[in-house]
């Protein structure tokens, strides 16, 4: 025995520190706080009405051309009209236009104070030829404490950070998120993945802007009667209803570039989820008569499956009136309303829906549900 060694231990065991007892999950429950979480999501304020919420960090993700500039700025031209922010505390940085567009919309929105930054543009003796650079600028307002309330539109991400690269991505969206954390707002305008998912548009680039961001939107453009739809499918939210929204924009004549995006933005009308469908099925009836005719016809025979029925297309002459996306698009949207689909193995089969082989080819006669 070595003299002095239990002495030894029973001090070293004095002197150990005694594991941090942790609260138990009771404590994390939401029972008895749900009114409390009702009331706080009542009072919350929507930067962009029914979309973004302040103090969360919000992406807009569209194909190119697909409404989100346009959308944005108009809910915040109407949030600084009505009050329910303060224009000079938004600074909406446009890295994705040519300076034809940047000046329209400078000229648009400064009336109401909100600040429209376009670096190529910016006066180089106010900056001092600096560089700009958007997570130092911010990095410097976090580590400063100067974060108070702001709200930065960033359009589009690819200008800022190099989607493709997820260690990029996942170090911006933490400086985001501490941005959001101290008391600022961030929305993000993003492009869609160039290929649809199930025909359905999804967010471009690595998973790391949705799994980091607050709430998410991906918006899908349907050109309508009179002007275009745009489609906002919730994607992922916290705090916000998770209802799909619509919004329409009718077809401007204007040759003057200012004046048609100020009428355009005048002219936004938000449109009812369930109308919005019904109108964007109608559209693609329309569009499609000739391939839902096809599909009927293939499905005369007895059931068919989904190779069978694009080869069909592809063997067609219609191939050169409907593009193969519509004709998958319609082959999605009228399941289970013009014919019913089913799984047999690893397969999707349609076959004809009996309570629908009565003139449903015809424009006009196709019944939608869900109204």
């Amino acid at each position: 025995m070595i003299p002095g060694l239990e002495a030894f231990k029973k001090e070293v065991t004095k002197n150990e520190k005694k594991p941090k007892a942790h609260l138990g999950l009771s404590a994390f429950t939401l029972n008895g706080g749900v009114e409390k979480l009702k009331k706080e999501m009542k009072n919350a304020v929507y930067v962009l009405d029914g979309l973004a919420l302040k103090g969360e960090f919000t992406v807009f993700s569209a194909p190119p051309n697909g409404g989100k500039t346009l959308l944005t700025i108009a809910g915040l031209r109407t949030s600084a009209k009505v009050g329910r922010i303060d224009g000079n505390k938004v600074f909406y940085i446009n890295s994705d236009d040519n300076q034809r567009g940047a000046i329209a919309k400078t000229e648009i929105v400064e009336s109401l104070g909100i600040n429209m930054v376009v670096p190529v543009l910016a006066d180089r003796k106010k900056t001092g030829g600096e560089r700009f650079d958007l997570v130092a600028i911010l990095k410097s307002m976090i580590e400063t404490g100067k974060v108070d309330g702001e709200i930065i539109v960033l359009d589009t991400l690819k200008k800022f950070v190099s989607v493709m690269k997820k260690d990029d991505q996942s170090e911006f969206n933490n400086v985001l998120r501490n941005f959001v954390s101290m008391g600022g707002t961030v929305i993000v305008l993003a492009h869609t993945n160039k290929r649809r998912v199930e025909g359905k548009h999804i967010l471009g680039g690595t998973s790391d802007l949705l799994d980091d961001c607050d709430c998410c939107w991906v918006i899908d453009p349907v050109d309508s009667d009179g002007g275009r739809l745009y489609n906002f499918n919730f994607t992922k939210g916290r705090g916000v209803d998770g209802e799909d929204k619509a919004f329409f924009v009718p077809t401007i004549e204007e040759e003057d570039y200012t004046k048609r995006y100020r009428k355009m933005l005048d002219s936004v009308v938000p449109r009812d989820a369930g109308d919005r469908k019904d109108q964007f099925k109608r559209d693609l009836q329309r569009r499609g008569h000739q391939a839902i005719l096809l599909i009927q016809d293939e499905l005369q025979d007895g059931t068919k499956n989904r190779t069978a029925l694009e080869k069909a297309y592809g063997d067609s002459d219609i191939k050169f009136d409907i593009s193969r996306r519509d004709f998958q698009k319609i082959l999605k949207v009228f399941s289970g309303d013009l014919w019913k689909v089913n799984r047999q193995g690893r397969s999707t089969v349609y076959s004809l829906n009996p309570y629908r082989q009565q003139n449903v080819g015809s424009p006009g006669n196709c019944q939608i549900e869900g109204r």
